[in-house]
């Protein structure tokens, strides 16, 4: 269970990750290819060289859509059963392997 002030800071995150949703997104897929070169067979079809369009955009899709699948910041205990559904629902639906990256 968090405390009080644990939630507070998590929800204080949530709030300075929102406007830099585009950069942080876009460094985390470039740490995952980094990671896990396979991956990058998922992106074929986009640009995939820091700071393209292409990344920026689609790692702000990635930071800014799972908040509205994860519980709400005052309930961040809630958030590794969110997360895991997440993590099964896209691997059922765009065909991924998230074996590598289970929670």
């Amino acid at each position: 269970m968090l405390s009080k002030k644990q939630k507070e800071l998590i929800a204080e995150i949530w709030g300075r990750l929102t406007p830099v949703a585009d950069d942080i997104g876009a460094d985390a897929l470039h740490r995952m290819f980094a990671s896990y070169p396979g991956t990058k067979t998922y992106f074929s079809h986009l640009d995939i060289s820091p700071r393209s369009a292409h990344m920026l955009s689609h790692g702000k899709k990635i930071v800014l859509a799972n908040p509205a699948r994860l519980p709400a910041p005052d309930r961040p205990d809630k958030l590794q059963g969110a997360l895991a559904r997440t993590s099964v629902r896209h691997q059922t639906s765009k065909s991924t392997s998230c074996k590598k990256h289970s929670i």
